[in-house]
């Protein structure tokens, strides 16, 4: 992690100072951060903060950036840090500026929260839409949907969305007990909660692991460690969910056949090409941990090609990075591979979790009442959602909304439901799955602004 500290001010005075989270300004994905450094200096700034023996008090920092910088897969971090001027103490003495400058986060935070509603009233309308269609125009009200329910699968939905908390927070404990020897659970909830958010509501669901290295580190966590166990838990559960959807595929494999025929081979040709893409990931890190000389000298012919067609602008940069991230990510995978133990917990784990998070459509249209449950229909609406997963996973959209509800509804259709069920089926499945984390996490991001807010005041005050 790159630690850079500009130098304090004679004028700005201060033994102790405490970093707030809201005062992060976090930077947008960048392709060129290099991993391996972020890991390399961590020595560097372990030396730099007990040099300084001081934690960070929010009023007085003025001119503090942290840059979360990750490339596409959100695997490498880069934290810059520049703090103290002399305007340190003018936060305190000009209470016009603090407030000029809440009201700047407050607007930003507000106007990004209207265009993230925006965005999810055009994927309310996709469902709409595409359930109206497949639905013969036929949508039943929600008091229709709603007039007879399941009490007992009513009951076990609840259970299910809440156990589907606890075993992501089980992924992040247990790599926490692989690299730092100690579960850490109740903080790991809480990280995977908020680390979900923001993973929804940003591309390629790149946003939460920036957000959860900085939280493993400010708990106390080596720089190493903080950035390995998102990672290590990433890599583990898409392999899992990989392994687990090709079975179900291979198992099931004539569930598509209840769809249209155009219907049928438009699912199966996305999720086979979005699972290949997917597994690229996983593939070419084992096979570099196995094999190093042989894939180097096949990312450099690739990027060599790729400069050559103008794609990658700096071939030895590039070339340079890559190799650097693979190497760490090696050493990390094999520090990880030698607890066969950790392995198996975690790989059970996903697994479960895997299974859970794909049977919640199934539990829904039972809990709407007017369907008989039976395993038939149980693995078919699980297969059926493994295909939607990865079907809608090459749309950049945040948590692939629109497309990934427009594959389930097709892929869902012929199932039995009730009448006009459809878009409700699909929508509470997206509610229980994706959007409650969204709510979680605007609701503790607004607490924790306010919490801030009053804190500056009080300290203004002299409180």
């Amino acid at each position: 992690m790159y630690k850079e500290r500009e130098e304090i001010s004679n004028n700005t005075e201060m033994d102790k100072f405490e970093m707030n989270e809201n005062d992060i300004v976090e930077k947008s994905i960048s392709n060129d951060t290099n991993f391996n450094q972020s890991v390399g200096n961590k020595d560097l700034m372990s030396n730099d903060v007990d040099k300084t023996d001081c934690e960070c008090a929010e009023d007085n920092i003025t001119d503090t950036a942290i840059s979360n910088e990750l490339d596409t897969d959100g695997s490498q971090l880069v934290v810059e840090k520049q703090t103290i001027t002399n305007g340190a103490n003018d936060e305190i003495t000009n209470p016009q500026a603090v407030d000029t400058s809440d009201k700047k986060v407050l607007r930003t935070r507000i106007l990004k929260t209207i265009l993230l509603l925006l965005f999810f009233g055009a994927t309310f309308y996709t469902i709409y839409a595409v359930s109206k269609t497949l639905s013969g125009g036929n949508i039943a009200s929600l008091k229709e949907v709603l007039s007879t329910p399941n009490p007992l699968y009513m009951a076990m939905l609840f259970v299910i969305v809440g156990v589907i908390f606890l075993t992501d927070a089980s992924k992040y404990a247990v790599a926490s007990k692989i690299t730092m020897g100690k579960f850490d659970y109740r903080f790991n909830i809480g990280v995977g909660v908020m680390g979900r958010f923001y993973d929804n509501i940003t591309p390629f669901n790149t946003g939460g692991q920036p957000y959860q290295v900085y939280q493993y580190y400010k708990r106390g966590y080596p720089v190493s460690v903080s950035t390995v166990i998102p990672l290590v838990k990433y890599m583990f559960e898409l392999t899992t969910r990989i392994i687990v959807c090709l079975v179900l595929y291979i198992v099931n494999h004539n569930v598509l056949d209840m769809l249209p025929s155009a219907q049928a081979t438009a699912v199966a040709s996305l999720t086979y090409v979005g699972i290949a893409i997917a597994s690229f990931g996983p593939a070419t890190l084992i096979l570099f941990s196995l094999f190093p000389k042989a894939i180097n000298k096949i990312i450099r012919f690739v990027l060599k090609l790729g400069y050559k067609l103008h794609i990658v602008k700096d071939f030895d940069k590039k070339s340079e990075e890559v190799l650097e991230f693979l190497t760490n990510y090696s050493k990390a995978f094999k520090q990880v591979a030698g607890n066969f133990k950790g392995i198996v917990s975690m790989f059970a784990v996903s697994t479960i979790d895997s299974l859970l998070v794909m049977s919640v459509p199934f539990f829904v249209i039972i809990a709407l009442g007017k369907t008989t449950p039976s395993m038939e229909l149980f693995w078919d609406m699980v297969t059926l959602n493994a295909y939607s997963f990865f079907a809608a996973s090459l749309v950049p959209t945040p948590g692939n909304s629109g497309a990934i509800e427009g594959v389930a509804s097709m892929a869902f259709a012929p199932m039995q439901m009730a009448d006009g069920a459809l878009f409700w089926v699909v929508f509470i499945w997206r509610i229980c799955t994706y959007y409650i984390y969204i709510v979680l996490g605007l609701i503790k991001t607004f607490v924790d602004f306010v919490k801030n807010r009053i804190t500056k005041r009080k300290m203004r005050n002299g409180n």
